[in-house]
């Protein structure tokens, strides 16, 4: 059965000419058939429709900064000579960044150092500052050089507020200044680009799997430099190196007996056309199964896939065929019918074509950076006329070993599910039948952390496991906001020590991406997840907590679902006497609320009461010896509120041994959040409110 299609005679013999991997080397199609590179993205600098507006390529550049009055911009500071030199960095993202080296400000015979600069967020000496960076200081400990991110690229400089301090003054003077830029003067500098890019490498030192993302970075930031820096690059070849080690390690990492699902860093061939070798990198898909024996060898399950190769205009349809290593052919499964196009007469057949094939894995290739295969395509072969023929071509598979995902034996984890409370749960939920009726059993949860801390394990005996949608459930408490890349992992045991499951390893992170991939996720539950991923990423920033690797790092295809704004109100206030002074709100751990009272005791004790986002009343009881002391007052911890409860008005009143009211105080989390609004931790504050307030109206809905 065959159905006709018009195809390009010319273009379809060319196209299994270039396939004919090894056959003609690949310098022969240079400069015919080489791809465009990218084009190097532009972004705009300045005020916007000015003669002084420029766009800027990523890069390092030489910038001419002056310091001008706040008030009159024409009139140079009184502190402009202490400006002494600036640069512009430009990231591939349009992020930029601006260095300032600094001298001593000179008045007669008197001179000194400016410090505490802060850079105004916004055009305008009213907005929040942030403080710069200090990047290095004089032998007497006087600010040398400093670093900022422009919170802003369309005007010409940024406001700055700065701390000087001159002889004979009772106290240091505090004034604002222009910080006024000259982009469109900006002049590119390849050799500060080169020399950042040699220090990222020489920085790399001894390479271990550890060094993935330096090494990333490195090569990310050279290859994103034009043609004149890269050439400037003294240490290449030590960034190919460290390359390559990294690759090995990946490659080679050991793995115990078992089976796995293992990420396919590359699988690369000899064709001399893009489109022929984009269509074959992906010709095993995206991951493959490795089995491992007892003596660590290796066998690869793989997934052959549908290839279509996008050609002059023309789509080429072919298929793998035959796989073979040096420890044999493939053995192969599920033959299906696919479809390909013949190369001598550029018609669409019907082929049969393995679903899966399995081989031994051959040993790894240093100079390859992978495991050496042959194959055959069904495109190849009819070009001969035969579509039985073996023309075998050379592809190398490169693993990513130290990713490998364990498939669980016998006893499975059927889902995993999370609840949002005072701080987030992990549920595991399983089949307690594939226990076949044991009860001497526990459940082992370990939770990992990204700093310095020793995990945490928890133990949970069968006596104290619940049920869930029909299954058996396990639930883990106590994962902080900032903790959404960490690590749980969940195992069964039995109580004399034998393991009855596979360990399963689940982060909040994996978990909210998993469902936002989901079909049947709807949009009131992305906007809970994306907010919560968002609320994550800024308390890790907050916290300084694996700021590196961003609970929403991988979820931008998602913002669209976020919660935009949120307005926050103060409802605090005093309901009984004098002495409610105000609540501390801390997001370390979980969502603990401190209301601080004067004229109180430890010999008293509060009633907490406050209706939660559910509808029901919720009353606590908190003796003395509970409360906190600090600041000459004494607070009242309230840590059960959930996240939905960021609007709730919590009321708190003191008794004293005889159960008379001395006072008494309303509080909320949005109320702390509204009293934050210009503060450094405005930015989790924001997000928290924008998370709790989406889950109140999913929970709610």
């Amino acid at each position: 059965m065959k159905t006709r299609t018009i195809r390009s005679r010319l273009g379809a013999l060319l196209l299994a000419l270039v396939m004919m991997v090894g056959m003609l080397p690949t310098s022969a199609f240079a400069g015919v058939f080489a791809a465009e590179p990218n084009p190097a993205p532009e972004y705009s600098f300045g005020p916007a429709g000015t003669s002084t507006e420029v766009k800027l390529i990523p890069g390092i550049y030489d910038l001419t900064v002056q310091m001008k009055k706040a008030d009159n911009p024409a009139k140079d500071s009184m502190a402009a000579d202490c400006i002494k030199g600036g640069a512009l960095e430009v990231m591939n993202n349009g992020d930029a960044y601006v260095n300032i080296k600094l001298g001593a400000k000179s008045v007669g015979v008197i001179s000194t150092y400016a410090k505490g600069w802060r850079i105004y967020q916004e055009h305008n000496i009213m907005s929040k500052a942030v403080p710069a960076d200090v990047v290095t200081r004089d032998g007497k400990g006087n600010i040398t050089e400093i670093r900022f991110k422009l919170p802003y690229t369309n005007q010409d400089g940024v406001f700055t507020n700065v701390d000087v301090e001159m002889g004979g003054m009772s106290a240091p003077m505090h004034p604002d200044a222009l910080l006024k830029m000259l982009f469109h003067q900006a002049e590119h500098n390849s050799a500060k680009e080169a020399a950042k890019i040699d220090s990222m490498i020489a920085a790399l030192g001894e390479i271990s799997l550890a060094s993935e993302t330096a090494i990333t970075e490195a090569r990310s930031s050279y290859d994103w430099l034009v043609a004149e820096s890269q050439a400037l690059v003294q240490n290449l070849a030590v960034l190919e190196a460290a390359e390559a080690k990294l690759a090995q390690l990946k490659n080679t990492f050991k793995l115990a007996e078992g089976s796995y699902i293992v990420p396919i860093i590359a699988l690369t061939s000899k064709a001399p056309l893009e489109p022929v070798a984009v269509a074959f990198s992906k010709g095993f898909g995206d991951t493959v199964q490795i089995n491992v024996a007892a003596d660590g060898s290796m066998t690869a399950v793989i997934v052959p896939q549908h290839m279509n190769i996008d050609l002059f205009g023309n789509i080429y349809q072919c298929n793998i065929l035959k796989l073979r290593s040096t420890r044999g052919e493939a053995q192969y499964a599920d033959i299906t019918t696919q479809k390909y196009t013949d190369a001598n007469d550029s018609q669409l057949y019907d082929i049969q074509a393995p679903g899966k094939m399995t081989v031994g894995m051959p040993a790894y290739d240093a100079a390859k950076m992978g495991y050496p295969l042959e194959l055959t395509v069904d495109f190849m072969n009819t070009m001969y006329g035969n579509v039985a023929a073996d023309n075998w071509m050379d592809v190398v598979l490169s693993l990513d070993l130290t990713k490998a995902e364990k498939l669980a034996g016998p006893f499975e984890i059927k889902a995993t599910s999370m609840s949002l409370g005072n701080s987030l749960a992990m549920r595991f939920l399983f089949d307690e039948a594939d226990l076949n009726g044991r009860t001497d059993v526990k459940a082992v949860i370990t939770k990992e952390y990204a700093d310095s801390r020793e995990p945490v394990v928890v133990e949970v005996p069968y006596s104290q496991w619940t049920t869930k949608w029909n299954m058996s459930c396990v639930t883990f408490n106590g994962i902080a906001a900032k903790e959404m890349m960490d690590g749980v992992t969940f195992r069964i045991v039995a109580e004399d020590g034998a393991e009855l499951s596979q360990a399963y390893t689940e982060t909040v992170h994996n978990y909210a991406l998993r469902q936002l991939k989901a079909a049947n996720t709807d949009a009131g539950l992305k906007t809970v997840l994306v907010d919560m991923l968002n609320y994550g990423a800024e308390a890790q920033k907050e916290f300084k907590y694996d700021a590196g690797n961003l609970a929403n790092a991988d979820i931008d295809a998602y913002q669209q679902y976020a919660t935009q704004n949120v307005t926050v109100e103060n409802h605090a206030g005093r309901t009984h006497g004098t002495g409610y002074s105000a609540s501390v709100l801390a997001l370390n751990s979980n969502i603990r609320m401190t209301m601080f009272f004067k004229n109180i005791t430890p010999e008293m004790h509060a009633v907490v009461t406050y209706v939660n986002h559910a509808g029901r009343e919720v009353t606590l009881t908190i003796q003395g010896d509970q409360f906190r002391y600090k600041w000459d007052m004494y607070g009242v911890v309230i840590d059960e509120l959930a996240v939905a409860d960021v609007r709730t008005l919590v009321k708190c009143e003191i008794y004293d041994a005889q159960n008379n009211l001395v006072e008494g105080g309303v509080d909320s989390v949005e109320s702390c959040a509204a009293r934050e609004q210009n503060s450094e931790q405005s930015a989790s504050y924001d997000a928290l409110m924008k998370f709790g307030v989406s889950s109140a109206a999913y929970l709610n809905k």
